[in-house]
């Protein structure tokens, strides 16, 4: 059923992970790769395009559901950002047809790269997360693999997300339990990003994660 033209059904989230790699060295990291990784977990994507199809066509799925949400996952996703756009392109005709992206938002440039390679049609389509936990935790524990610190280039990246008609952007922080301490001064710094952003037309969520 259709209200406001918009159906009442879930939308059926499909993850793909399209990386063991990545492109930092999280001490706190509880995926369980190792920083040597850098195996690409599948190139072709048309075994990628061959499940969405099929989902499609599933009667179960045009029952129970309104469409689909792709969801990229890594390592670091967008270490192999290829399989992302090539999927995005190959079903940006179908408006039912959504994406999720978990990022560390690392290496701005590389970023701007990615969104480049998509046509513009898909970015209303785009949800994407990014990692950061505020500046006084994030740089003791989200560093490269040369130990150097990200916030500032995951900060600019987020800013630069921002300005793009994107469907939805939030961070997610991640907060080591000894870091407690330091919660109200991030949640501070994340309200005052908030209303930043609100201020240019912005919607800024923040999904937390507490790890003991």
């Amino acid at each position: 059923p259709l209200e406001n033209g918009i159906s009442d059904k879930p939308f059926y989230n499909l993850e793909i992970l399209t990386t063991t790699a990545c492109n930092m060295n999280c001490t706190y990291c509880f995926e369980g790769f190792k920083p040597k990784d850098k195996g690409i977990v599948n190139q072709n994507t048309e075994k990628y395009f061959e499940t969405i199809r099929n989902v499609q066509k599933e009667e179960w799925f045009q029952n129970e559901y309104s469409g689909i949400l792709v969801t990229f996952w890594g390592g670091e996703p967008t270490v192999n950002s290829k399989i992302i756009t090539d999927i995005i392109v190959e079903f940006n005709k179908f408006d039912n047809i959504k994406y999720y992206i978990y990022t560390n938002g690392f290496k701005t440039k590389n970023f701007k790269n990615f969104i480049d390679s998509l046509p513009e049609s898909a970015l209303p389509k785009l949800q994407i997360q990014v990692s950061y936990d505020g500046y006084i935790v994030n740089d003791k524990y989200r560093l490269t693999h040369d130990k150097k610190t990200t916030g500032e280039s995951v900060l600019e990246t987020f800013k630069y997300l921002s300005t793009l008609p994107i469907d939805r952007l939030n961070f997610k922080q991640t907060l080591p339990i000894e870091e407690c301490k330091s919660m109200f001064e991030t949640w501070k710094e994340f309200e005052r990003i908030h209303y930043e952003y609100i201020a240019a037309g912005s919607d800024v969520r923040v999904n937390e994660l507490l790890i003991g």
